[in-house]
């Protein structure tokens, strides 16, 4: 078997080129190869598909070696590969075009690139770690969700929006895990741009399978899934936007009945910004508030002002009623030792920190968690305890207090080395300051009362920044009572916020 297929990249040609081979008797190892150079590489999703219909591989080629696989075993099968048996009989290939990636680095131009397809037992340099997550159909049935890490009641610390190889990430998972260390993390999310890890090195981080989809009106974050998507290939290739607009949102209320969580990721952030004004709120379980602080540096794209813009906006909806959860995303691509165009620090997994309250560490009870709105998000910080009294009960962030409860009593622990923070709560939408004490250099505590105003609907909110208002905390909010929403859709938040 050697096919060599020509495919050509262009703004004009079809977001999905599809070419056939014929994979013969006992064979036990394909490869692939590419001759595409970066960036043009970034510009290439390839997926192939076997013989019974099922695809066997999906990967942006990326900053990956030009040499892939798929075979019996994980050894021979490049991350994002599923190993197992390789049936002959008719397999296809099919290429689609980045859209984002083809408007910024080609344009008018048109790009012709070749692939090989091979049988080969030759070594491939970024195969699959020792754990499969799915079975031949590409559901996650291997994946063990209920599988507990850590059995402590605590806050566990983490990150729900990362790159690698897979798509248009510099490392590999060895390379992730390494970062993942370094920030004393405990979960880590791969969200890879409308492509999903098949599998996983062995370790003691507990790494979540997800996806991010990205389209050209907005990106989103999928987490819980149970098997990759079968609206993937619509998301792929279509590229009218009006047309996009409408499936996402058909994605959104798919995650609803399925109960798979939907997350805006940097809905302000210029280039990638949310434009699906008719998404309605209630679809959407996880709002992205912070994302990579170090690229707030890069001229033009105004994402320190993104930033703020998100925090607004989950303010905003927690105000009018919503229960939607605040998280953080490093959105990592770069090697440790790179920096953005004028930052100061890398960006890595965990600037910023997601973290959330759990009975024991688990995939199950972090999907919980999130529902619950039991989390908050840190940057700078590198210990975190909140304790909320109510009345005799104790309380997490995100909880519902009684109706009864007109007081609270809080106590707080924070450690940052590199900023001292500025504590303040948020009650209904007024922002009062909290004292800290500096215990040593740095840790530093606070603990009060605070009286609740008789509204029928009250927010509560802890947060702390800089003293010159850079972010360092924010706290999903505890709540009591009930109000009806005056906000339907996202462009009903989005033009309350002026936006």
């Amino acid at each position: 078997m050697n096919y060599t297929f020509d495919f050509l990249i262009s703004s004009d040609v079809d977001t999905v080129q599809t070419a056939f081979f014929e994979v013969p008797i006992a064979c036990d190892a394909i490869k692939i190869e590419h001759n595409l150079e970066i960036p043009l590489s970034l510009l290439v999703v390839m997926e192939i598909v076997d013989s019974q219909g099922r695809v066997r591989l999906q990967k942006q080629l990326g900053y990956s070696d030009k040499l892939i696989g798929i075979g019996k075993k994980n050894k021979d099968t490049t991350i994002g590969g599923i190993p197992g048996i390789i049936e002959n009989g008719n397999w296809s290939i099919k290429i689609f075009l980045f859209t984002e990636y083809v408007q910024k680095y080609i344009k008018d131009e048109q790009i012709n690139f070749s692939v090989n397809i091979f049988e080969s037992n030759e070594e491939i340099k970024e195969h699959l770690g020792e754990d499969v997550w799915v079975d031949k159909d590409f559901e996650y049935s291997k994946y063990d969700n209920n599988k507990i890490i850590n059995m402590r009641k605590k806050w566990y610390k983490g990150d729900f929006h990362a790159h690698t190889r897979l798509s248009d990430g510099k490392e590999l998972p060895e390379g992730v895990l390494e970062k993942a260390y370094l920030m004393n993390l405990d979960f880590y999310t791969a969200t890879e741009h409308n492509l999903l890890h098949t599998g996983w090195p062995k370790s003691n981080l507990l790494v979540l399978p997800g996806t991010e989809i990205t389209t050209t009106v907005g990106h989103a974050n999928l987490f819980g899934i149970s098997k990759r998507p079968d609206f993937m290939e619509s998301v792929l290739q279509e590229r009218d936007k009006s047309v996009i607009k409408a499936l996402m949102i058909v994605v959104a209320k798919e995650c609803k009945l399925k109960n798979w969580l939907f997350s805006i990721n940097h809905p302000f952030l210029s280039t990638w910004k949310w434009e699906i004004d008719e998404l309605p709120l209630e679809y959407l379980t996880c709002l992205e508030i912070i994302n990579d602080p170090t690229y707030e540096c890069v001229e033009g794209e105004f994402a320190a002002e993104a930033n703020q813009l998100a925090v607004k906006l989950s303010d905003l909806l927690w105000e009018d009623g919503y229960r939607i959860c605040a998280i953080g995303g490093s959105d990592s691509h770069n090697l440790l030792d790179e920096r953005y165009q004028n930052a100061k620090e890398p960006s890595i997994a965990g600037d910023p920190a997601t973290w959330l309250f759990m009975d024991g560490l688990s995939a199950d009870n972090c999907y919980t968690a999130l529902k619950s709105c039991k989390s908050c998000v840190t940057r700078h910080i590198e210990m975190f305890e909140l304790e909320i009294k109510a009345g005799d009960n104790k309380i997490a962030a995100g909880e519902i207090i009684d109706n009864c409860v007109n007081t609270i009593i809080w106590n707080i622990e924070l450690q940052s080395k590199r900023k001292k923070p500025e504590l303040f709560v948020l009650i209904n939408g007024v922002r009062t300051s909290l004292e800290l004490r500096n215990e040593d250099m740095n840790t530093y505590k606070g603990h009060g009362c605070i009286d609740l105003p008789r509204d029928e609907y009250v927010c509560i909110r802890f947060g702390a920044e800089t003293k010159d208002n850079e972010f360092m905390l924010y706290v999903n909010p505890i709540t009591r009572g009930k109000k009806e929403h005056n906000f339907i859709t996202f462009g009903d938040a989005r033009k309350a916020i002026d936006i």
